[in-house]
């Protein structure tokens, strides 16, 4: 399926005809060009169900940003990503893609974090922690290519096809803010906390740390908190006097 999606898109993109932008089951990518509320009314969004949502509204860097295929998210096959931030190691993830047969590149530094996950989750079999994992802190010389680097803050979203995972990866400067919450509703990624406090005011949230992981799925719950969950209770318990929810399962 890879070699066919490659072939059919590098034919199609050269002539401008059309761009295959989502394979696979489980993740539905919509895209648009335009402000929010035009892109829901757009897609129907209003009237759509699902567990897991990522939204973005920025254009992607390195790319001009003024056709629908250039927006967020970006997905390869069952993985999905929107991304702040600049990946400065573009050149070298896109070399390393290319010599494990990747070539179907619409031009955007976003793009290489879903086909590098989708390469270390579904081609060598990593689970979704671990291949995060490699993205911020690498693996070894093999997999040097699939590390990322310069100032950036990714949300991910990932289905098994069993499961849906919800990611969250910052560089290991913390250059681009991410904020992590959960109630007893759901989990949230966000640049902010104030996205997170319009949803859920009553949510706990906390920071990742500087190249950390932040994983959580449908069935397992909370997989890494991407910090030290010490801290996190301690701050919120002793601090601010909120009380942990026990029972909260992924819905974003």
């Amino acid at each position: 399926m890879k070699k066919a999606f490659n072939t059919l898109n590098k034919e199609t993109f050269h002539h401008l005809r059309g761009r295959i932008i989502s394979v696979g089951g489980g993740i539905k990518v919509l895209k648009g060009v335009g402000y929010p509320s035009d892109i829901a009314k757009l897609h129907n969004i209003y009237n759509m169900e699902g567990d897991l949502w990522l939204a973005h509204t920025r254009q992607p860097t390195n790319s001009p940003g003024w056709m629908p295929f250039w927006s967020h998210p970006f997905s390869s096959f069952n993985i999905a990503i929107v991304h702040n931030g600049d990946i400065s190691s573009f050149g070298a993830n896109m070399e390393f893609l290319r010599a494990k047969g990747y070539d179907s590149f619409v031009g955007t530094d976003s793009e290489v974090i879903a086909m590098l996950l989708n390469y270390l989750i579904n081609e060598i079999n990593l689970n979704f922690y671990d291949a995060l994992n490699i993205l911020v802190n690498g693996r070894g010389k093999e997999l040097s290519g699939a590390k990322l680097d310069g100032p950036y803050a990714v949300a991910i979203a990932y289905s098994s096809g069993n499961d849906l995972y919800l990611g969250a990866i910052a560089d290991k400067s913390k250059f681009r803010p991410i904020i992590i919450g959960e109630d007893n509703e759901a989990y949230y990624v966000a640049s902010e906390e104030a996205q997170i406090r319009k949803v859920s005011p009553r949510a706990k949230v906390w920071t990742l740390e500087p190249g950390g992981v932040f994983a959580a799925s449908l069935r397992e719950g909370i997989i890494n908190y991407g910090r030290n969950k010490e801290d996190i209770d301690f701050f919120f318990n002793e601090i601010v006097g909120y009380s942990n929810p026990d029972n909260a399962h992924i819905r974003c």
